[in-house]
């Protein structure tokens, strides 16, 4: 299993990072059928995909048919830099592989034709693709890629399973308030060990990133809630003049009426001071209104700060759940895929008799200068791009002839 997982991960390690290199080969060199993605910075209209032609071309703008046969993507891109700094001084370029030409199945295959490339591919795997041989579907080999199969879909599974783990402690960490961590242990080979190191990396990255955008989220309206309450503190200090006003006003109209009643002062003295009061009540009725509001803001973002942080922890709790329910899934498939992997290798056992008595040979037919060149291959021969790969069931006379009068190899 854990070599079968180590296998996938290795090429999926390579097509992301773009390598130009084949696994266990010297650097890749471009044929007919290769797609090469060309990025040149600053330049949208000299950037593309552009598939090698027959001859070993790709048609560049400004500088028509480019020669990229048998170079790689490194000489390339300084092939096309050199080509265009007689054109453009300030565009750099460069070049990677975004597809290779594809591989073909022949001869004694469910079904032969093109097959898409990618590093690493052997024999055994593009037989699976192709559909495992025409004849002889009882035979060992047939177990084996099923087996193949199981083991890949079983490592997959436990690795989705570990994914879930980590997720599960993020979101862990995030509702309970902790910082994250996350052991992987050991006893595992290298390139697994480097894979799972990234999915935690991944998860701390994202556990980082929200827990900023949180802590971001609240000074903000923290900041919001101190505006509203130095507005509050403001405006109760301006209330509290405008009561001691009013006061004071209430006084004079008290002492300008007993005037008036002793004819000391006009009337109008005392109407003055009346409106006066009038206003000064007025202007307090819209300063408490002010200041309600500006209570009831403060109130406000005090709530949603509250309420940030509960719906963070109402989301993580409803992500754990669904999270849960489908590791709970992927184990049962995991179950099922190692009941399926021994009723496989059960089938496998009872086979070995027969498989002296029929065997499948492969050959590689590879394009070379002079033509084609023909390469006896095993189950784990590595493909490369534009390789032709037949199938041959070969089978004991005693086989045959029961393959003849009964219509299948016993």
């Amino acid at each position: 299993m854990l070599r079968s997982l180590a296998a996938g991960t290795a090429m999926f390690l390579i097509c992301m990072t773009g390598g130009d290199a084949l696994a266990g080969s010297e650097p890749y060199r471009v044929g007919p059928g290769d797609t090469l993605l060309v990025t040149t910075y600053g330049d949208a209209g000299l950037t593309g995909q552009f598939v090698v032609s027959a001859d070993g071309s790709i048609g560049f703008p400004l500088l028509g048919n480019v020669d990229v046969l048998d170079r790689t993507t490194v000489e390339i891109n300084e092939q096309l830099n050199k080509a265009l700094a007689q054109y453009l001084t300030d565009r750099r370029v460069t070049v990677t592989i975004a597809a290779y030409a594809p591989v073909y199945a022949v001869g004694d295959v469910d079904h032969p034709g093109k097959y898409e490339y990618h590093p690493g591919m052997t024999s055994l795997e593009l037989l699976a693709m192709s559909g495992g041989n025409r004849r002889g579907k009882d035979l060992v080999d047939g177990a084996q890629i099923q087996l193949v199969t199981a083991r890949q879909e079983y490592a997959d599974l436990a690795l989705q399973v570990f994914s879930n783990q980590v997720r599960h402690a993020r979101l862990e960490a995030e509702l309970g308030g902790k910082e994250f961590s996350y052991a992987i242990g050991d006893g595992f080979d290298a390139t697994e060990q480097e894979l799972k190191e990234k999915i935690v990396a991944s998860e701390k990255t994202l556990f980082d990133i929200r827990r900023a955008n949180l802590a971001s989220q609240k000074v903000s309206l923290e900041n919001q809630q101190a505006s509203y309450l130095d507005e509050v503190k403001a405006l109760e200090a301006r209330t509290e003049l405008h009561d001691n006003e009013i006061a004071l006003l209430e006084e004079d109209v008290k002492s300008t009426t007993a005037l008036v009643e002793k004819g000391l002062t006009s009337k109008a003295n005392l109407r003055e001071i009346e409106r006066q009061l009038s206003a000064a009540r007025r202007d307090s009725l819209e300063m408490g209104s002010y200041l309600a509001r500006a209570r009831q803001g403060a109130l406000d973002i005090a709530q949603r700060i509250e309420d940030l942080t509960e719906t963070m922890r109402a989301d993580a709790a409803k992500e754990i759940r669904e999270l849960d329910l489908d590791t709970i899934r992927k184990q049962k498939l995991m179950s099922a895929t190692l009941d399926r992997m021994a009723a496989i290798t059960d089938a496998a056992d009872a086979l070995k008799a027969k498989e002296s008595r029929a065997r499948l040979v492969f050959e590689i037919v590879r394009p070379a200068e002079d033509g084609f060149q023909r390469i006896e291959a095993e189950e784990l021969t590595e493909l490369k791009p534009r390789d032709v790969l037949r199938a041959t069931l070969t089978l004991p006379d005693s086989v045959a002839n029961v393959a003849t009068t009964t219509g299948s190899v016993e």
